[in-house]
């Protein structure tokens, strides 16, 4: 079995919202994560009237606050398909070099 190197999160914030009931994010805590977010994405911000969660972040700190492989990258005025964005694709970047090709 293939064990999994790490993983990369774009524009989810891993927080119960109007989408999702319960989001049951499940992330090993030494995993290495890369979560890219607008800082203020339209579906999952606390800038969504409907979002459906006073306690949201909009990213996934609380999933990810035990994790110290975890590295949370908000951009902002991005739009919530930010994939392609010079500044996500630099942290894309950095992270394969970093956990994949190490």
């Amino acid at each position: 079995m293939i064990q999994e190197k790490g993983r990369m999160i774009f524009s989810w914030s891993c927080e119960d919202n109007y989408h999702v009931e319960s989001h049951n994010t499940h992330i090993p805590d030494n995993l290495p994560v890369l979560n890219v977010m607008s800082a203020t994405d339209k579906f999952f911000s606390q800038s969504n009237s409907y979002l459906d969660n006073p306690e949201a972040l909009g990213y996934a700190g609380k999933v990810l606050a035990n994790n110290p492989n975890a590295e949370i990258v908000l951009l902002p005025g991005a739009p919530h398909t930010l994939m392609n964005l010079p500044q996500a694709r630099d942290a894309v970047q950095a992270f394969i070099n970093r956990v994949f090709r190490s």
